[in-house]
């Protein structure tokens, strides 16, 4: 894997603020946001959506790990569920619901998002959007009439968000000097 790219607050804006005017259609009944990396991009969107389509769409979050953050390596135990909201707490007359994550490496937590929730809210229509879309084979499969959007396309490297920083200056900094600011 190539090095590390860092990419800043204002980097990922933009990338969601395109995506929002250029690939939805309409604003999603509930974002399903994967804590960890898809908590802050799903509260971007939140704020981008309502400004388009003039709604404000509620979050869930669904609490899914699949890497160990200290060895940056695929947890031996596969996905790991750690919050899950139970169907009522989507609400009872939802139509649409879209997961929300930083980035498609694997497709793995995706799919198991998607399969959870298909068990838990059948008749909803189901959509994906993450920020990054890592250009690679995946693990994982969406099934097809799941509605698939990325912000972008990136090659196979890790991936260093701003909310992962502990010195965001440095990060900023980072992200400036690879031209990802």
């Amino acid at each position: 894997m190539a090095e590390k790219q860092h990419y800043s607050y204002n980097y990922i804006h933009s990338l969601i603020a395109a995506s929002v005017l250029n690939k939805f259609d309409e604003a999603p009944g509930v974002i399903v946001a994967i804590s960890g990396g898809g908590l802050i991009p799903a509260r971007m969107l939140r704020t981008l959506l309502k400004a388009r389509f003039g709604v404000t769409v509620p979050i869930r979050v669904v609490g899914l790990m699949l890497y160990d953050d200290d060895t940056e390596e695929i947890s031996k135990d596969g996905v790991q569920r750690l919050q899950w909201p139970t169907p009522q707490e989507f609400g009872a007359s939802l139509k649409s619901a879209l997961v929300v994550d930083e980035v498609d490496d694997t497709r793995t937590t995706l799919q198991y998002a998607i399969e959870h929730l298909r068990k838990d809210l059948p008749s909803v229509s189901l959509g994906v959007f993450v920020v990054h879309d890592k250009q690679k084979p995946k693990r994982g499969v969406l099934p097809a009439d799941v509605k698939y959007l990325a912000a972008a396309e990136v090659e196979d490297f890790w991936i260093v968000y701003p909310w992962d920083a502990v010195d965001i200056a440095d990060h900023e900094k980072k992200a400036r000097a690879q031209g990802l600011a």
